[in-house]
């Protein structure tokens, strides 16, 4: 039996108790507040009728949470509990989970609470679920805290431990995480001049749970301090079936999403109050064993590190980040710290994020009224940029454009909003930022690379084939500018190059077609091209752990300068739609397969071959996909795979024929939810990198999906046939989604 609560506790010491077990911690109340469902005001009210604050307000509540917040060492149930555990605990509970729902529900109703929970009541139901499935829905959230509140106002005997915040960690056997294991994410303000004060840890605190919002990612993570301007937050790693290896693929999702938050708060740490210079924000990404990595992120995050760079990492979280195709940039080297305990540990920093392709935007900058693209906020944009004498500057705050132009030396920022412009389809401005931040940091390989992709884009648009060239050459300048610097080059600056030169290649290709009689270029100027673009793909190849993007785009084109050698007649007519009749693609392709190590040289394509080759195929798909958070990206990435397994199979399936048309469903879904964002696409629908309207990228990957659904099917037709089945009609093995669209629209 437990032991007799003290019949002498007052009504106000039982209402303490009860607020206290639903709110331990600050982060707790921060947790709550933040979801938009979620009223603080009862709670208020409770505490105001009970005399625990002198106004009824909710600074004045945040207050008394704040004066009596637990320790995190007061959150932390045993080891070995689970939560049926927990709720069939004599010593706890004392009573059947269905009384307890009663008792529970009784209290909802004297204090008003019924709104937390659909129907004013918690159920035995939900307690069920709650002892074999992860708490990541706001019910059962609140149900937790209801039952937190029961445990304060009932069991308060049971001590500071048992509240909202230790009722969360208590274990779930059947969680698809690695709780001992994972990437831990830490934040320290340190002080350059100016005190750190709670003020600033509190807009840090919450800015991590609004990433974690934003993001979509659990909303299970806690925040833990381990010193008074320092916490951090734990991303376990997923389990991997049969397996007890740590082994750095198995970070793959931790990782991405340490480095997803970081993104977002290097973001939003430039658009704050705080950002002046005075206060230094660190950022440590630790990857390993949870029990070991104290000592090495309090090192990582205080060490003065060249430059005071933001985000820093040790040896092997870089090689998870490595493994698992993860595009950000490292310091060309190491710094060597030394820790307290006499250890030497190499620390690396991230020198910039790949943003454009794959990191998520910031919602503050994406919704900023001189970003978009109505004709008032284009006029006053270009005002600001181009003519700010005649600016009309509103009397309070300060727009995201004003922010930026007053502190130009945040290259992030510049960039974030660069690329929200580009998406946007507003190039031109895009450049005016850039030019900006390229003029403080000239060797920024990020902004320049999206420099060069932009003036790429701008090529692939012009009205004229001269204008076309014009602008490629401004985008080969830059590309030229990038490769003089003295910084290490990386797969994705390569294949923009190469993109860029594929562009310029079909640029001319398409006015050859289209200009028969002008002799000025030849079959032969397109041949070169496409080689010189095949170069720059073989670079980044060679330079990336894992070269996924490179593959893809050398199978496409040097599939494509193979089919243009067989079939000439493709420069002479124009509306001809581009097939391979000779089966060129599948050749090219299992000599590439071989050069990249998927496919024995000399083995015959038996049916074990053909699978082995199609699931590292849909590895590589699988990593690519892990990778990319860019929504703007992810409809492409689609299309990319049902390109990848279309084209390039040995053979098409009824099986891989059902994945293809899935995966062109899903590609035109994701894209539809873009438009009233007012957002482009990165699309390689025409055998190039450019930004498209949704409305455009929608109708050419139908186009694609009609095509195959005229050839093999539709979903309902191949359901019911043998997955193994071949479907090799002359029809089916000649069309090639990578070529279809070219001079779908004029170049």
């Amino acid at each position: 039996m437990h032991k007799k609560a003290d019949l002498n506790i007052t009504q106000k010491e039982k209402i303490k108790n009860a607020l206290l077990a639903v709110f331990p911690t600050t982060d707790a109340y921060l947790s709550f507040v933040e979801n938009e469902t979620n009223s603080i005001e009862q709670f208020v009210q409770i505490a105001a009728a009970n005399d625990l604050i002198k106004d009824k307000s909710e600074k004045a509540f945040e207050a008394f949470l704040q004066d009596n917040s637990r320790q995190p060492e007061d959150c932390v149930p045993p080891e070995d509990l689970t939560f049926t555990g927990f709720l069939k605990n004599k010593h706890a509970i004392n009573m059947s989970t269905r009384a307890l729902t009663i008792s529970i529900n009784r209290l909802i109703k004297e204090y008003d609470l019924g709104e937390l929970v659909p129907s004013g009541k918690v159920s035995n139901a939900m307690f069920s679920r709650l002892g074999h499935e992860s708490i990541n829905t706001n019910i059962k959230r609140n149900t937790v805290r209801l039952l937190s509140f029961w445990l304060g106002y009932h069991r308060p005997e049971l001590g500071l431990a048992w509240n909202y915040e230790s009722l969360l960690r208590i274990r779930r056997p059947e969680q698809n995480v690695c709780p001992t294991e994972g990437v831990r994410i830490g934040f320290c303000l340190s002080s350059r001049g100016a005190l750190v004060g709670d003020k600033a840890m509190k807009w840090l605190k919450r800015m991590v749970h609004i990433c974690v919002n934003e993001l979509g990612l659990s909303k299970d993570l806690r925040i833990c301090p381990f010193h008074t301007t320092c916490f951090y937050v734990d991303l376990p790693r997923e389990k991997v079936k049969g397996s007890n290896l740590q082994h750095p693929a198995f970070f793959s999702q931790s990782a991405r999403n340490s480095i997803a938050i970081a993104h977002q708060i290097s973001v939003k740490w430039a658009l704050s109050e705080f950002s002046s210079g005075r206060i230094l924000l660190t950022i440590g990404i630790i990857a390993g064993t949870f029990s070991a990595m104290e000592g090495y992120m309090q090192s990582i995050l205080h060490e003065k590190l060249p430059q005071d760079p933001m985000i820093r990492m040790t040896d092997y979280t870089r090689l998870c980040i490595l493994v698992n195709d993860i595009r950000i940039i490292f310091s060309e080297k190491p710094y060597e710290i030394t820790m307290s305990n006499g250890e030497s540990i190499n620390t690396w920093w991230l020198a910039g994020f790949w943003s454009t392709l794959y990191w998520e935007f910031d919602f503050t900058i994406m919704k900023d009224e001189l970003l978009r693209t109505d004709p008032v906020s284009t006029m006053k944009r270009r005002q600001l940029i181009q003519t700010p004498h005649a600016y009309e500057k509103k009397a309070k705050g300060q727009n995201l454009l004003e922010k930026f132009f007053n502190t130009p030396q945040n290259s992030q920022l510049g960039i974030e909003i660069a690329k929200v412009l580009f998406f946007r389809r507003c190039f031109w401005d895009a450049i005016d930022i850039l030019k900006v931040t390229l003029s403080i940091d000239h060797a920024n390989l990020n902004a320049r690379t999206l420099k060069l992709m932009i003036f790429c884009q701008l090529g692939v648009e012009a009205s004229s084939y001269n204008a076309s060239c014009k602008l490629f050459y401004r985008a080969e300048e830059e590309a030229n500018f990038i490769e003089s610097m003295s910084v290490a080059m990386d797969e994705d600056f390569y294949c923009e190059h190469g993109i860029l030169l594929l562009g310029k290649a079909m640029k001319t290709f398409e006015h050859i077609r289209r200009n028969k009689d002008e002799n000025r270029y030849a079959n032969d100027d397109v041949f070169n091209l496409l080689n010189k673009a095949i170069k720059k793909f073989q670079e980044g190849l060679s330079i990336s752990p894992t070269g996924h993007r490179s593959i893809y785009w050398l199978l496409c084109v040097c599939s494509f300068k193979r089919m243009l050698e067989q079939s000439p007649e493709y420069f002479e007519k124009p509306h001809k739609r581009i097939l391979d009749h000779t089966g060129v693609t599948r050749k090219t392709a299992k000599e590439l397969f071989i050069s990249f190590g998927w496919l024995e040289d000399g083995a015959p394509y038996t049916k074990k071959h053909y699978h082995s080759l199609l699931q590292k195929a849909l590895n590589a798909a699988s990593a690519y996909d892990q990778a990319t958070m860019l929504r703007t990206y992810r409809p492409n990435i689609k299309l990319a795979f049902a390109i990848l397994l279309w084209d390039f199979s040995p053979a098409i399936t009824v099986g891989l024929a059902e994945q293809v048309i899935k995966w062109l469903y899903e590609s035109i879904q994701l894209a539809g939810d873009l438009i009233q964002d007012d957002l482009g696409i990165y699309s390689i629908a025409r055998l190039m990198g450019t930004v498209d309207a949704p409305e455009q990228f929608i109708v050419s990957v139908q186009k694609t999906l009609d095509l195959i659904e005229e050839s093999v099917g539709t979903l309902s037709d191949l359901k019911n046939r043998d997955k193994n089945e071949l479907l090799e009609y002359p029809k089916v093995k000649e069309l090639k989604i990578f070529s279809i669209h070219i001079g779908d629209r004029q170049l």
